[in-house]
């Protein structure tokens, strides 16, 4: 019984290792990942969170997969359609990303796109904000927010910038319709790293706070295991000293008799 308690706190143990670094990866790019890939981790990790080769060339592809085949491996040969294959009736989307120069950690600031199609400005287009991000987990993106263009083809979003790096990477990502194509730009920011890293204000969010939660509860049931394994261990040691205690007694029985 005591062998079989101490497997299964062990079992429990790896899996939170397993597939918590796995539910972390699926975020944005899951979600964009097109027909014709494999919606598995192992498209892009070897195992998570080291990336594969087709992994790297996504990541040199600045995370697009326009570039990229679609039997799970990069596409190196260049298209000999002739543009044939790529859907009609809908209009490319220019995005231009408007940030400031730089920014003090922990102060409001304002992210913003402008959308276009040629030289007309959208309005009512979706527009969803990403930042880069590095932590335990390895590389990621988290979404800052969204929001749709006004009439000026300009849609933006409040960010209170609570990391630590030097510079901050932002992606606008428009998602496609049935009028135009998915488009996304890139931009970035200096971040001064000076401030507070929490501001308590309306519409705060904090870009960390999901993973510090999951990595917190973590530590806690890795705790919580190896105070049950010492349990265990302490229960067989007295069971142990309680048996030879038992055969002494035996013995001593036997020999007054």
């Amino acid at each position: 019984m005591v062998k079989r308690l101490t497997l299964v706190i062990l079992l429990l143990g790896l899996l939170t290792l397993i597939y918590v670094p796995g539910a972390l990866a699926n975020g944005v790019y899951f979600s964009r990942i097109p027909e014709g890939l494999q919606k598995d981790c192992t498209l892009c990790h070897s195992s998570v969170p080291n990336l594969n080769d087709f992994g790297e060339k996504f990541k040199a592809n600045n995370y697009d997969f326009k570039a990229l085949a679609g039997t799970g491996q990069p596409q190196d040969k260049p298209d000999t359609s002739g543009g044939t294959n790529k859907p009609t009736g809908k209009q490319d989307v220019n995005i231009e990303l408007i940030l400031p120069d730089s920014v003090t950690r922990g102060e409001r600031t304002q992210l913003q796109a402008k959308v276009t199609v040629g030289a007309t400005l959208v309005a009512d287009k979706q527009v969803n904000f990403f930042a880069e991000t590095n932590n335990f987990f390895g590389q990621n993106k988290i979404n800052l927010g969204g929001a749709s263009t006004g009439a000026d083809g300009i849609a933006r979003i409040s960010y209170w910038p609570q990391v630590l790096e030097e510079k901050i990477n932002v992606t606008a990502v428009v998602d496609a319709d049935t009028q135009i194509n998915a488009g996304e730009a890139a931009g970035s920011f200096d971040l001064v790293l000076t401030g507070p890293l929490y501001h308590k204000g309306e519409g705060l969010e904090i870009p960390f706070l999901g993973t510090w939660t999951i990595g917190l509860v973590i530590g806690l049931i890795w705790a919580t295991y190896f105070f049950a394994g010492y349990k265990v261990l302490q229960i067989r040691k007295y069971a142990k000293t309680a048996q030879q205690e038992v055969k002494r007694e035996a013995e001593r029985r036997q020999a007054r008799a």
